[in-house]
């Protein structure tokens, strides 16, 4: 009976982490059908937290309960109160608060060291599938199907319309709408893992998984997940206690870090955006995109330092496009413009907080600004997954 209580569990756990990814940034799951995802995400969460009974006193007691009360607060106060001039189709503060609350029943439900287990061998899998079809589909063994986006544009799908290639189809981005939001979820995997790399560092088990992550991350080919892999595989050879018995070791290991380095500088994706056409507003360059967002929200936060633009507002569309702000493409900063200062200020506090519970293995001030930089290349700091790594979970001693 207990055999079969486990299997339940570790099944009901699965499905929860599972929803936590297809919800974050997903083409097929996510992309055409948000509102689904995120009512799936919120209920299942919900059915979790109720069937395994969780106290009151561990919810109160949970390190992030009182920024995810006090932020959903603030949503609904910026929104119904402050900046009350909103686009016709209303939808991001539903969002918002459903992906917030699903994930926080979750976390509140379920063990750490489980999420964390299921995180890695999860992603290990739809990489390992996507690997899989991006070289069939390079070797001309299989064909794409075209698909019409709920948001505009013709996208190219395969296996069933659920893997997606990129804009670029030398890039790939397994399930997620494009390249950026894949990394994502590869680099919050990765950011979790960088204790486990550090003190056990030849563990085939995890380094086996730990590599076809990082092969993922090359396919990609993202900017942004080039850097915040380097700094990462940086951090571990820093850290790793084997590596710091052994020179040779060190070096060599460095060594090989260093030519990967080399590598991804002199690749074909790093060189057509250092030779970009940078200071052109017009330009449609990723890296120059990202620099005139930066400016334009870095305007707008200091413009409305305290309750910020709003979210789903006319204010913060016309002033977006007044200073050139296209993708709101820094998660960090399109918070602090729409939502205000003291609130990141509040998130900064908290997931201070939350990453000193997870034992990182070094530094937390450096763990906290390597968790926002990974965050400062995209808007998924709202999505399901980042939530997942920011939020505390159940304690194992907990009553459920």
């Amino acid at each position: 009976m207990k055999a079969i209580i486990v299997k339940r569990s570790y099944i009901e756990d699965m499905i929860a982490v599972l929803l936590i990814l297809l919800s974050s940034g997903t083409f097929c799951f996510y992309h055409q059908h948000s509102i689904l995802s995120c009512f799936s995400l919120f209920f299942y969460g919900a059915y979790l937290f109720v069937r395994r009974k969780t106290r009151l006193s561990s919810v109160i007691k949970n390190k992030s309960f009182l920024f995810v009360v006090i932020y959903t607060f603030w949503i609904w106060i910026n929104f119904l109160v402050i900046n009350t001039n909103h686009v016709e189709a209303v939808t991001q503060p539903y969002v918002y608060c459903l992906v917030l609350w699903g994930t926080f029943f979750m976390t509140l439900s379920m063990s750490y060291s489980a999420f964390k287990s299921l995180l890695l061998d999860l992603t290990y899998v739809i990489c390992i599938i996507s690997i899989a079809l991006y070289a069939l589909y390079h070797i001309g063994l299989i064909s794409p199907r075209s698909v019409e986006g709920v948001h505009g544009g013709t996208h190219y799908l395969l296996l069933f319309d659920v893997i997606k290639l990129g804009y670029d189809s030398n890039r790939m981005c397994s399930l997620w709408w494009e390249p950026s939001a894949f990394q994502v979820v590869l680099s919050m995997t990765l950011f979790l893992y960088i204790p486990d790399m550090i003190s056990n560092l030849f563990n085939k088990k995890t380094l086996k998984k730990v590599f076809v992550l990082i092969l993922a991350m090359i396919l990609s080919r993202s900017t942004s997940g080039y850097l915040g892999l380097m700094i990462i595989v940086l951090i571990i050879v820093l850290q790793n206690d084997v590596l710091k018995k052994s020179k040779f070791a060190f070096f060599l290991l460095l060594l090989i870090a260093a030519s990967g380095v080399m590598y991804i500088y002199s690749s074909d994706v790093i060189q057509d955006k250092l030779e970009e056409d940078y200071g052109n507003q017009n330009a449609d360059g990723s890296l120059n995109v990202r620099l005139f967002d930066n400016l334009a929200m870095l305007q707008m936060i200091s413009e409305r330092p305290l309750v910020g633009y709003g979210i789903d507002s006319e204010d913060y569309d016309m002033r977006s496009l007044e200073l050139n702000n296209r993708t709101s493409s820094n998660g960090v900063l399109a918070q602090c413009a729409s939502l205000g200062l003291p609130i990141m200020f509040f998130y900064l506090i908290t997931v201070f907080k939350t990453l000193k519970l997870k034992e990182l293995h070094f530094n937390n001030v450096a763990a906290c600004l390597l968790f926002l930089f990974l965050n400062c290349f995209n808007g998924m700091i709202i999505h399901s997954i980042v939530w997942a790594v920011f939020l505390d979970y159940k304690k194992k001693n907990a009553d459920s």
